[in-house]
């Protein structure tokens, strides 16, 4: 871990039980939908999230298996691009 200048904050999340967290029934709220939707268009927003999208949104979009990030910046998974290629 390393901190790029001075007096930056470092945000550490812990490891969660998502089955508990992110009940699956519960439909996303306009924030979620909205990124998810920037996602699935292949937009960057590692580097525009807001502080509310980066704390909040795309975790909450992660927990609910929606979304992945493997370091080159969130995608959306396999089942839910099926699911909109189909609308």
């Amino acid at each position: 871990m390393s901190v790029a200048r001075h007096q930056d904050e470092i945000w550490l999340v812990p490891l969660v039980d998502t089955a508990r967290t992110a009940p699956a029934d519960r439909p996303l709220t306009l924030a979620e939908a909205r990124l998810l939707r920037r996602i699935h268009r292949g937009e960057d927003v590692r580097r525009v999230l807001s502080g509310p999208d980066r704390q909040f949104v795309l975790p909450a979009l992660l927990r609910r298996g929606l979304v992945v990030d493997h370091g080159a910046g969130p995608v959306v998974t396999p089942h839910v691009a099926a699911s909109l290629a189909a609308v």
